[in-house]
């Protein structure tokens, strides 16, 4: 993003199938093309939600978030176009921020805006987590879900862990919890750790 900043982007497209994954390959390319005009995360949403509302059926929409990292001055700023929220942890599990939604989900209104929030400054050994529905939503054999609460606390006492290992953590708790072995909805998590500058 420009010379200072590099994104962070998660998204996830409404429905299943080929006809989903075809509209996820075109979204990507279309957040690359307008990262190279924009830095902020919300003005690339709109450039990407403008090109996609024309192509997009009436019951098909992405939701996504990005995130604005500057490493030199530690500033952090996101969009959220109607996802599942992200987090912010400082490493004692201490929550930051919440990436909550700063507009609706993508491909339904061609002038759609996006806020872009600022969030507090970065510290060593913060841990930021976007996660997919899929994560939340994975369903037990008893039909519960796992929700955002199980995957938020499994974050938070593995704060202080790397990236790495938050993620694999993650990963297996989704596994555990779907029923028979497989998910409904495909689970993305992104974890990130700032490390020590020096």
């Amino acid at each position: 993003l420009g010379l200072d900043a590099f994104g962070l982007v998660v998204g996830d497209v409404s429905g299943h199938g080929i006809d989903s994954a075809i509209t996820m390959a075109q979204t990507r390319v279309l957040v690359r093309a307008a990262a190279r005009d924009h830095a902020d995360p919300g003005e690339i949403l709109a450039d990407v939600n403008a090109l996609l509302v024309p192509d997009l059926g009436e019951h098909r929409f992405v939701g996504m978030t990005i995130v604005a990292i500057n490493p030199r001055t530690r500033a952090i700023s996101y969009a959220n176009a109607g996802h599942t929220p992200g987090f912010l942890l400082d490493r004692t599990g201490r929550i930051r921020m919440e990436l909550t939604s700063t507009g609706l989900v993508l491909g339904l209104f061609e002038d759609a805006s996006f806020a872009t929030v600022r969030g507090p400054d970065l510290s060593v050994g913060d841990v930021l987590v976007l996660i997919t529905d899929g994560v939340t939503e994975a369903e037990g054999a008893d039909g519960s879900m796992c929700g955002p609460d199980w995957a938020l606390e499994l974050v938070r006492s593995n704060a202080h862990r790397s990236a790495a290992d938050i993620l694999g953590r993650l990963s297996e708790l989704v596994r555990t919890f779907a029923a028979r072995g497989y998910l409904h909805d495909d689970a993305t998590s992104v974890v990130c750790r700032v490390g020590d500058w020096g």
